[in-house]
């Protein structure tokens, strides 16, 4: 297993997510004329401690002929390693099973959800693959890709990208309201509880200035935003973090 600037998998080295979030290249030895299964997997979802999500499907393909990935059935395509902040190293597992008859009516799904719980000795025992053929592993743990990934899934899965801007933004802004209750890429939060302006925290660069804008793209309703966008805060020239420092171009208004 070859990721890209030649890293390779090496039964338990650790690679980092920002290395292996480009699918790789998979070579393994092969019968001609055989169709082959690969997998993918994390069983150590969302830890190793506790992995209640065994196992997160991270690539799945089924009637590969030789080792030609590309002319396979994708039911699951690839993404790369994404553990949590703080869990700890998680193994990520690479199979190989040979088949003996060609897999049918099964159709690629790459929700989350149908990635969570996946079960590959339930699935080689239902499709009779036998025991994996070739395989190698390798472990990885949190680095800032992981969250770079998860804002701009969240984004687009909530269709802000792009319907409203063009692009998800690379870091996260922390926002604290009233009674720390956090903003958390699409938590549900009620106009009471964001009435007061929050703290807003970001990474900075020194001697940066910084906008922040608060908008409301749905209103007055996501079917119909005829005042798109409801502007709630905008704020220029920020010297760092200093919202107080800056240019108020709109106070806070909550929701």
């Amino acid at each position: 297993i070859t990721f890209s600037n030649n890293l390779t998998v090496n039964l338990g080295n650790e690679l980092t997510p920002t290395q292996v979030k480009d699918q790789p290249l998979v070579e393994w030895p092969v019968t001609p004329g055989t169709l082959y299964t690969l997998a993918m997997i994390d069983p150590d979802a969302p830890s190793r401690i506790s992995p209640t999500m065994r196992s997160v499907k991270h690539w799945l393909v089924v009637n590969i002929p030789d080792a030609n990935i590309t002319a396979g059935d994708i039911l699951a395509g690839f993404i790369g390693s994404g553990p949590g902040k703080g869990s700890g190293l998680h193994r990520y597992i690479t199979l190989i099973y040979k088949q003996t008859n060609r897999i049918e009516g099964l159709v690629r799904n790459d929700t989350i959800p149908s990635r969570l719980g996946f079960n590959m000795t339930k699935f080689a025992l239902d499709h009779k693959l036998g025991e994996p053929v070739s395989g190698n592993f390798y472990h990885s743990q949190w680095d800032t890709y992981v969250d770079e990934r998860e804002t701009d899934r969240a984004f687009r899965g909530d269709g802000i990208v792009p319907d409203v801007i063009d692009a998800s933004p690379k870091g996260r802004i922390e926002v604290t309201f009233a009674n720390n209750l956090t903003v958390n890429l699409g938590t549900q939060l009620t106009p009471a509880q964001t009435s007061q302006q929050p703290l807003v925290e970001w990474p900075t660069v020194k001697c940066a200035l910084y906008t922040l804008a608060l908008v409301d793209p749905d209103a007055p309703s996501r079917a119909d935003p005829i005042y798109r966008n409801w502007r709630h805060w905008l704020v220029m020239n920020i010297p760092g973090k200093q919202i107080s420092y800056g240019n108020i171009i709109s106070a806070f208004e909550g929701p």
